[in-house]
């Protein structure tokens, strides 16, 4: 076994595999695996990192299916002394290939025929940086995603959190539902390995229906989940009585839901930001709850709400969030400007200045207020609408444009030169950016609508056209799916006109795949994949697909 520095995270995890060697540690789609196996199976990974030369706090990417084996992959680059990148098979191969360059990235590992496969990309200088854990980017306001470099220091409050404050134990078995390639993975895996427990893995399938990801963690007794409230708002409690544990993270949660999940399990409600490693404040959520809080901060961090002036507001006042303590990462990752515009020295203390506003009321307790900034939260995500528009105007024939978010959906506004058509701008942008990222409305203009001084006015910019609800008709199969897509975009039906359209480009996102899915799944029986409607995005194609699952033997 390869030893890691004691009080690390990876050291708690060979201190398990030492104490129970035999008990399932990690349980996917591509089989079980007993802390014996993921130490034999990381230690060889970690050696053939040496053995190529790779040095403590080098970046490294995990490229490889959300799996034992992608596990495995990162808590080999652990225990070889480096920081992992983990990317997710959704990343459009351009952006993948961004980063990797971004990050200076020397090897990455993957999975060839159901084996470790390393690969070295070139044979530059690495960047190196003291305790890195981890690398994950986040949208940038100027169209370059932000890399964050994340220490192993700020891990073991994160352990302590689970532990103490949710109440985590090392019989507990935890879902992974996070994508692979956001900071959410990093808890997961702490939540279940560092603690002792088990972490189960749902396949790309399971993970999309709410039937399927039901019963999976029905089959595998999952004791812990964390989720987005989009997530969680697809489940039924009462189908799920062996969660003790639920983690709300990564959006606003709404009373309704927070009331619906408290009862008889504990909720967490958790606030956190990937500057400052994971979580910074959370509060055990009680079943009488009236407005939802994101309760106090996590030990060894600590929370400012200041004024523009940068002094303390009182109780009562909102103001900006600054966290500080053994959470604030190291710095962003090849921007020493930003760096130091966000991580600031407040009364001798280095924070985080989040751009995030809440205040701080007589029950002690700290409420999210929003933002002041455009950056939003979609499905869970960080989304900068910046980055999507400084994308959006390289394309050759966009001479201006804007991206907003509204009513929780992206919204394209573009001046083109020449031709353009909203179905290419969607699928150029498709190979290049997230699905998150990617607008679900375009609209052309003549020109942006500007203010006095020559800035673009968002508040001025057009709302979208209705759409149609005229005559409907066609199958069966046609209307029934006309009305869900209707409700799924706020109209009543989509009239038959529109039958033919993209869905996509009527508003469509890839949250809405997933509720559009479990409509189909309950008003025909039949099992649509994410994969059948992107490839059929309209109501007559994928109404050919239900009508073909439906008379399959």
């Amino acid at each position: 076994m390869i030893r890691t520095h004691a009080g690390t995270i990876p050291a708690l995890i060979e201190d398990r595999i030492w104490r129970t060697p035999d008990q399932l540690c990690l349980s996917g789609p591509d089989g079980d695996l007993s802390y014996r196996q993921v130490d034999e199976l990381t230690t060889a990974v970690a050696r053939r990192l040496a053995d190529a030369g790779v040095e403590p706090g080098e970046i490294v990417a995990v490229d490889a299916p959300r799996s034992t084996l992608g596990v495995c992959l990162a808590l080999a680059v652990w225990r070889a002394g480096a920081g992992f990148l983990l990317f997710d098979q959704m990343q459009p191969e351009l952006r993948r290939q961004e980063l990797l360059k971004d990050a200076r990235v020397r090897i990455r590992l993957g999975v060839e025929d159901g084996v470790p496969a390393l690969t070295v990309l070139r044979n530059h200088s690495p960047v190196r940086v003291d305790d890195l854990a981890y690398v994950v980017y986040t949208s940038g306001s100027t169209g370059t995603p932000k890399g964050v470099l994340c220490r192993h220091a700020s891990l073991p409050p994160i352990v302590e959190m689970a532990i103490e404050g949710f109440g985590l134990l090392d019989t507990d078995r935890v879902a992974m539902l996070a994508p692979f390639h956001v900071e959410g993975v990093v808890f997961e895996l702490l939540a279940a390995l560092a603690i002792g427990g088990s972490l189960h893995i749902p396949s790309v399938e399971e993970r999309q229906s709410a039937a399927d990801l039901t019963k999976f963690l029905r089959t595998q007794e999952v004791t812990v989940l964390v989720g987005t409230p989009t997530r969680l708002g697809d489940l039924d409690p009462a189908l799920l009585p062996a969660l003790r544990v639920v983690i709300s993270a990564g959006e606003d949660l709404p009373l309704e839901l927070a009331q619906r999940w408290a009862d008889g399990r504990r909720l967490i409600n958790s606030y956190g930001v990937s500057e400052a490693t994971i979580a910074s404040t959370f509060t055990i959520v009680p079943a009488d709850v009236r407005r939802v809080s994101i309760g106090r901060p996590i030990a060894h961090n600590s929370v400012l709400l200041l004024d523009a002036d940068g002094q303390p507001v009182p109780t009562g006042v909102p103001g900006e969030l600054f966290l500080g303590g053994a959470g604030v990462a190291a710095a962003y990752l090849n921007r020493p400007e930003l760096t130091a515009e966000r991580f600031v020295e407040v009364d001798g203390a280095r924070m985080y200045r989040t751009g995030d506003f809440a205040v701080l009321e007589e029950d002690d307790l700290l409420y999210f207020v929003g933002r002041q900034d455009a950056q939003v939260q979609l499905g869970g995500f960080r989304v900068e609408p910046g980055e999507v528009r400084a994308m959006l105007h390289t394309h050759p024939a966009v001479h201006d444009c804007a991206v907003i978010a509204r009513d929780e959906r992206l919204i394209a506004y573009v001046v083109p030169q020449g031709r353009v058509v909203p179905a290419e701008l969607r699928d150029w942008l498709a190979e290049r950016l997230p699905v998150y990222l990617v607008p679900s409305r375009y609209l052309v203009l003549d020109e942006l609508p500007r203010t006095a001084w020559g800035k673009v006015d968002l508040q001025a910019l057009p709302e979208p056209a209705p759409l149609s609800t005229g005559p409907t008709g066609g199958t069966a199969v046609q209307t029934a799916l006309a009305a869900a897509v209707g409700e799924l975009l706020g109209v009543v039906a989509l009239g038959i006109d529109q039958y033919d359209e993209d869905l996509f480009l009527l508003g469509l996102t890839s949250i809405l795949v997933a509720r559009l899915i479990r409509r189909a799944e309950a008003e025909f029986d039949v099992q649509l994949s994410p994969v059948d409607v992107f490839e059929h995005p309209t109501v007559a194609e994928l109404a050919e697909v239900v009508e073909q699952l439906r008379a399959a033997p």
